[in-house]
Order: C-alpha cells, then sequence, then structure tokens
C-alpha cells in the first residue's frame, strides 16, 4: 500500500523514494509527484509522474544554479513530465535546469462522431474479445517503434520493446476495460484496446502485427472499438506521437481529425542520464 503523500526538499527525498510526494525547491517551486509502482519494478528505480496542476509554480523563473545544485542530492529515479498547454512556463524551464530533457510532443486526437461503419477483412475474424491469454496477443508489444519510451536514449529499443509486451502481458480487461481483436490462423495479428472514460473513451493501444499491415486491419479494428463507443454515448480519443506522421494520417483517415491537445513530454533521470538501461 502507497504511504500518504510527504512534503520533502532534495536533501530529505533519500529517505521517502518509495512514497506519493511534494517535492520543495529552491526559489518557491513545489513539484507534485505520484510514484509509479508498474514502472518503478520495470525499470528497477523509483519512478514517478509529474502531477503539473497540483504543483506550485513561482511567478518569476527560478535560478537555474540552484535548481541544479538541488538535483544533484536527488536520489536516484525516473520522472515522467507531461507539460499541458496552460502550464506555467516557468514549469518547463525549472524542468530542464533540473536535467530533464524533451523526449515528444503527445498529441491527443478526437473521433469527429461520424459512424465507423463495418470493415470484412478477408481470411481474418474481428471481435471483441474477454480472452487476452491468445497465441500472438502480447508479440504486438514489439510493434512499437516511436513510443515516449523508444523515443528515450536513456531507455534503448530493447528494453523499450521489453516494457510494451510486459504491459500487455499485464492489461486486465474490465467493465471499463475492453478488447477488441483480429484473429487469422488462430493466431491473433491485430488489436484495439479500450478503456472508458469521460468525457470519452480512449484507445489505449492500436496495433497490427506486420505480416497484416496494409489490409484493412486496423481499420476493421478501430470501426469495432468506434461503434462500440458510440453505443456507450460517448466519443473516443487516441493518442500519438507528433513524429510518427504514418499513425496521424492513418487516425485522420478513420475519422479522428480533431486535435484536442498537443502536450510537451520530458523525462528527468537523476543524477544524470548515465548509460543506456
Amino acid at each position: 500500500m502507497t504511504d500518504p503523500r510527504r512534503h520533502v526538499t532534495s536533501e530529505t527525498w533519500r529517505d521517502h523514494p518509495g512514497t506519493d510526494l511534494d517535492l520543495e525547491l529552491p526559489g518557491g517551486l513545489i513539484l507534485s509527484l505520484d510514484r509509479l509502482d508498474w514502472d518503478s519494478r520495470f525499470f528497477g528505480l523509483p519512478c514517478y509522474r509529474l502531477l503539473a496542476e497540483g504543483c506550485h509554480v513561482p511567478e518569476v523563473p527560478v535560478a537555474a544554479r540552484g535548481l541544479k545544485d538541488a538535483a544533484e542530492a536527488f536520489p536516484r529515479c525516473a520522472i515522467w513530465a507531461k507539460i499541458r498547454p496552460k502550464s506555467p512556463p516557468v514549469l518547463a524551464a525549472a524542468l530542464q535546469a533540473l536535467g530533464g530533457e524533451f523526449i515528444e510532443t503527445e498529441l491527443i486526437l478526437g473521433h469527429d462522431g461520424g459512424e465507423a461503419g463495418s470493415a470484412i477483412v478477408e481470411g481474418i475474424r474481428i471481435f471483441e474479445s474477454d480472452d487476452l491469454d491468445r497465441p500472438g496477443f502480447v508479440d504486438l508489444g514489439r510493434v512499437f517503434s516511436m513510443t515516449r519510451f523508444h523515443t528515450d536514449p536513456r531507455i534503448g529499443k530493447k528494453k523499450a520493446d521489453a516494457l510494451w509486451t510486459e504491459y500487455l502481458k499485464n492489461y486486465c480487461l474490465s467493465q471499463d476495460r475492453h478488447a477488441f481483436l483480429a484473429e487469422a490462423g488462430g493466431r491473433v495479428v491485430g488489436a484495439v484496446l479500450v478503456s472508458a472514460g469521460q468525457p470519452a473513451n480512449v484507445l489505449d493501444i492500436v496495433a497490427v502485427a506486420p505480416t497484416h499491415a496494409g489490409r484493412g486491419v486496423g481499420r476493421a479494428l478501430i470501426g469495432a472499438a468506434v461503434s462500440w463507443s458510440t453505443a456507450t454515448g460517448r466519443l473516443c480519443t487516441v493518442a500519438t506521437q507528433h513524429r510518427n506522421t504514418a499513425a496521424i494520417a492513418f487516425y485522420q483517415k478513420n475519422g479522428f481529425g480533431r486535435l484536442v491537445s498537443a502536450t510537451p513530454v520530458f523525462h528527468l533521470w537523476t543524477p544524470g542520464r548515465g548509460e543506456a538501461l
């Protein structure tokens, strides 16, 4: 069980590496950090998500020298930070002064609400499934190449591939999580995983095996997920990276024509980046 949120400074953080915390830094800057248990186990060091809306950010920039000195006292850890467009510019500048690196811009695309229609792909069965323990499903974790974890040079492709494979192994279906699969010859060759949400449902994963790319499998899976989402009375969104122009074009072609948000993502590894994991 996670301990209650603690208020720490750079000097006392080492005593509380496994908790949610508010980190007080020079100049009145306070970073709100949530401990990520799954990420921490996978990377073998404490990992945190920065809650930008929970941070206390001074109106004037904090001296970079003071932040750099404070960062030298941090415990070994990693922080993922998505800086929303409405966040004060001082926050992004402070993260970079602490050693954070810009990784990508995450785009959230929204479906336009049009009918998805049905798509039939010869030789492939498209269906909603309550069982993900199927041959080929976890192999889809290796189809990604442009996620923020792949982009981070501190992680490396092999580790990033393993992350997504483990993510699929541990993905649990529920009344709020649904899976739409494409199966050919008894093996899963594509999947869309979708979570119920407000105000929109979210496509968590969209993946098609390279052996079946370009055959309409992705379009059929998107259609099934969008039809399910429409039946719940909600639209749906999907996230991708600004560098992934092929994915952006694919989503736009399949009804995701609204740009909901564009969010810069930073990764902060302390103390320093070091060698790739």
